[in-house]
């Protein structure tokens, strides 16, 4: 241990304070949030308890204003970066609002638990419980059942893992990987 600074250990102080600079920097650098049809927070049930998780949904019309069918659009499972320790859905609601507006579909962002308060897999887990409730409820959220999974950093691991945990474990593989330096 380092030490304590009014009685917390440095150590967490530190964590703390590069995990809220981490979400600062997404927002001074991914400028202002794209527009979507609509962001909600959610609880997906998990291995050892809730998972938080935001929900963004695309528009439900094109640019010329004429109508477009939700439910043909897939879902996007979307896992942060940030070695395992940093990182967060609010550090990466702007590249989450971007894949939403521009690719047109549905993007569930997971906040899987961190090191090294939660050490391997219990984050890995959460990742996979996240996966498969997107796959029973994509339907329920007025998308068509074709789910991806993508993420950057320890994202893109993490979503290269769930694939391979979903053939491991007899769950429908997802539809598309998207995996950003992994």
């Amino acid at each position: 241990m380092l030490g304590k600074v009014g009685g917390i250990p440095f150590e967490k102080l530190s964590l703390d304070r590069g995990r809220r600079q981490i979400d600062v920097e997404a927002w001074q650098f991914g400028g202002d949030p794209l527009p979507v049809g609509s962001v909600r927070s959610l609880e997906i049930p998990g291995p050892n308890g809730p998972i938080p998780a935001r929900l963004y949904l695309p528009t439900t019309s094109g640019p010329d204003g004429e109508p477009i069918a939700t439910g043909s659009r897939g879902l996007l499972v979307n896992y942060h970066g940030g070695g395992f320790v940093l990182g967060s859905i609010a550090s990466h609601d702007p590249i989450c609002r971007f894949l939403c507006a521009r690719a047109g579909v549905g993007v569930l962002s997971v906040g899987y638990r961190l090191a090294p308060e939660h050490p391997f897999p219990e984050g890995y887990e959460d990742t996979i419980a996240a996966y498969k409730w997107a796959r029973e409820n994509a339907a329920a959220l007025g998308l068509a059942d074709r789910v991806a999974v993508c993420g950057d950093s320890a994202g893109g691991n993490l979503a290269a893992a769930v694939a391979q945990a979903a053939r491991d474990r007899r769950l429908p593989q997802p539809d598309l990987q998207g995996l950003l330096s992994p």
